[in-house]
């Protein structure tokens, strides 16, 4: 035990004494370390006294490098601009060449490029042009809408436009339904469209073009839109197509007051809504659809429409328009005048038809845009269409007053004279022909559509207001129908007026009643109204034109009226002198026979006046002459032969100058005479 302490102690001393002796040699180290920091340190502060004399002597040294570097850096950049410089002017020498001496007729997409190269080149100077480029860029222009107007007029290719004459309809008054809008035939006449040869090739260029012009310069499209609209316009109106036929033909031309003039402007209007049609459906169609493909890539839809109206108003629409308006003012002007031409209803009623036919393709396609010419367009179409409306329905309402004071004054469609055999009137048979036509298979559903508008105007007529369709449809009918019967009243009432100032003989008066009425009675009740062709159910079939069979009636019933009093005026004195009154007063046998004697005497007479009255007289009706031959001699032979049996004891055979059967030959051979 002592032994391991004693062990421990040494080696604990033999450690104090090693760490004691690196003590002190790292104390000696540190004071030779200080030593020399110190002489360190006054060293550094010789040299840093030295250093401010020493900056002095090295920035002028410092300032040449950086002003050579800077040269440097400014000779480089000289340089690289000398270099873009020289660069952009040789390009843009070679864009002078090729743009300036370059032809886009030759090389569309040669030019298109060098153009591109150009934008190209400007984009390059950050926007800014300089007088050389700018100068380009308006050569390049004006090129580009060069060729683009040399494409739009020399792709042009016309159809020559045959207009057919509308064969003129003979015979009665009124002139019927002419219409030639729904009787051109297919094929009848050739039909212009300007188109653009080689299509899709020209279209392309066109495209390109545009698409150019759009980003070229500030403008440029309207520039295209411009000329395309100048080229078509001169095309289409110096060419022989539809249009340019229908400025010659309505251009100077407006519907005069004299009658020469104004039969030709009928002439015309029969023409014009054919050629309105044509216009519409076939030369603007195609128009508006190459306008679309011109120009559909670049314009909004309105757009295309606008561009399309600025080209078709001046080439042919306008002058149609104006042309239709000049009729439809003159018409109306005329309406203010005693007398009217009724028949020209039936040219409103073609033109009201044509425009109603062609409203949406008007209003809804060619001319939709909200631009000023498509509206200009539109607003006409429309008025002209409520013009049409308007003048038709105050004409056939109208006619009414015109039959009560045709017996007047002169008037075109009557003549003031007296028919001489007492037969139908000129009027009668204008009327019938005037209803014919206006509830013909051309005319009544166009006549009743105008009527029920003109009738929702007024807002008066309950029959109007809301009802199911079929309703509607009879509702309409009825307005047409029972005007027609206050036509047939006006009518009668115009020619009782007419008998009273032409006939001073009441005969004459009667037969020309009679003659009339029954006209007016058996052409009317043949009348029948067909129903719109539709699919609808079978509850629509043919019907006849009344109100009602009791109107038919009485129109017999007038008839029967006439033939009557024209029996009594006509044959009554006859009659009378075979009266039997007085003859049982009478005392003794020779006065009674002197009495007889000169009753027939008197019938004898009478027969003969009769007879001499009846000369130039006529029944043109068979069936009417027949009717009344038999009620005559139903009346006076049976009579006659009674009178004769019953005093025969009283009368010489020389006071009997005809037997009854002569009597009833007598009469036959008179109406079998009335023949007209």
């Amino acid at each position: 035990m002592d032994d391991w302490l004693g062990r421990n102690v040494d080696r604990h001393r033999e450690q104090l004494i090693s760490w004691s002796q690196l003590l002190s040699r790292s104390m000696a180290e540190a004071v030779d370390l200080a030593s020399g920091l110190e002489a360190l340190q006054s060293q550094l502060g010789r040299m840093e006294s030295k250093l401010p004399a020493l900056r002095a002597r090295i920035a002028p040294l410092q300032e040449r490098s950086e002003q050579a570097s800077r040269a440097d850096r400014h000779i480089d950049a000289a340089v690289a601009a000398a270099r873009l410089a020289l660069e952009r002017l040789e390009r843009l020498r070679w864009l002078e060449r090729a743009i300036e001496g370059g032809d886009p007729q030759l090389d569309i997409a040669g030019y298109l490029s060098a153009v591109a190269a150009l934008e190209e080149l400007q984009g390059n100077a950050a926007g800014c042009r300089g007088e050389d480029e700018q100068r380009l860029v308006e050569i390049a222009a004006d090129k580009l809408e060069g060729e683009f107007q040399r494409l739009v007029r020399e792709s042009s290719s016309v159809c020559d436009y045959n207009p057919c004459s509308s064969a003129s309809e003979g015979g009665k008054s009124p002139r019927m339904g002419r219409n030639s809008s729904r009787r051109r035939r297919k094929g009848e006449q050739a039909l212009a469209v300007v188109a653009l040869e080689g299509d899709h090739q020209t279209l392309d260029k066109l495209q390109m073009i545009l698409k150019k012009m759009v980003v070229l310069v500030a403008g440029g499209l309207e520039r295209c839109v411009r000329v395309y609209q100048q080229e078509r316009v001169k095309k289409l109106r110096q060419s022989s197509s539809l249009v340019d036929w229908i400025i010659r033909s309505y251009g100077k031309k407006s519907p005069q007051h004299d009658n020469e003039q104004q039969l030709q402007s009928e002439d015309l209007i029969l023409e014009w809504n054919g050629h309105l049609e044509t216009a519409i459906t076939i030369v603007y169609t195609a128009e508006i659809d190459l306008c679309s493909k011109v120009f559909g890539d670049v314009l909004e839809p309105w757009e295309v429409n606008e561009c399309f109206a600025r080209i078709a108003g001046p080439s042919g629409m306008h002058t149609l328009l104006e042309f239709g308006e000049s009729f439809v003012r003159w018409d109306r002007q005329q309406q203010h005048q005693t007398f009217q031409r009724p028949d020209k209803i039936f040219q409103l009623l073609d033109m009201y038809s044509t425009l109603q036919q062609l409203g949406v393709t008007i209003s809804q396609q060619l001319f939709a845009g909200k631009g000023e010419y498509s509206t200009q367009v539109r607003i006409r179409a429309r008025e002209l269409h409520k013009l049409a409306v308007d003048s038709a329905s105050k004409l056939f309402w109208g006619f009414k007053n015109q039959l009560i004071r045709s017996h007047q004054s002169q008037h075109y469609m009557v003549d003031l004279r007296a028919p001489q055999d007492a037969g139908v009137d000129k009027l009668s048979s204008y009327v019938v022909n005037y209803v014919k036509a206006v509830t013909s298979d051309c005319y009544v559903q166009t006549m009743e559509q105008v009527l029920q508008i003109e009738q929702s105007w007024k807002d008066s007529n309950p029959l109007i207001n809301s009802a199911k369709p079929r309703e509607f449809q009879q509702q309409r009918r009825l307005i047409l129908e029972q005007a027609i019967v206050e036509m047939i009243a006006s009518l009668e009432d115009a020619l009782a007026a007419k008998s009273r100032k032409w006939y001073k003989d009441l005969v004459h008066q009667r037969i020309f009643l009679m003659n009339n009425a029954y006209y007016v009675f058996t052409r009317v009740k043949k009348l029948k109204i067909q129903p719109p062709k539709s699919g609808g159910g079978g509850g629509d079939t043919i019907r006849q034109l009344a109100l009602t069979d009791s109107w038919l009636k009485d129109r017999r019933s007038k008839v029967q009226e006439h033939a009557l009093a024209y029996q009594k005026e006509g044959w009554g004195k006859v009659l009378g002198q075979l009266s039997r009154q007085g003859l049982f007063l009478v005392s003794g046998a020779e006065a009674a026979r002197q009495l007889v004697k000169q009753r027939l005497d008197g019938f004898t007479a009478a027969l003969e006046e009769t007879c001499v009255k009846h000369r130039g007289v006529g029944i043109p009706d068979q069936e009417l002459r027949d009717a009344t031959k038999a009620a005559v001699v139903h009346n006076i032979v049976p009579a006659y032969r009674s009178y004769l049996q019953s005093y025969g004891a009283l009368i010489e055979a020389s006071s009997v100058r005809f037997s009854a059967a002569e009597v009833e030959q007598t009469l036959t051979r008179l109406f079998d005479s009335m023949q007209c």
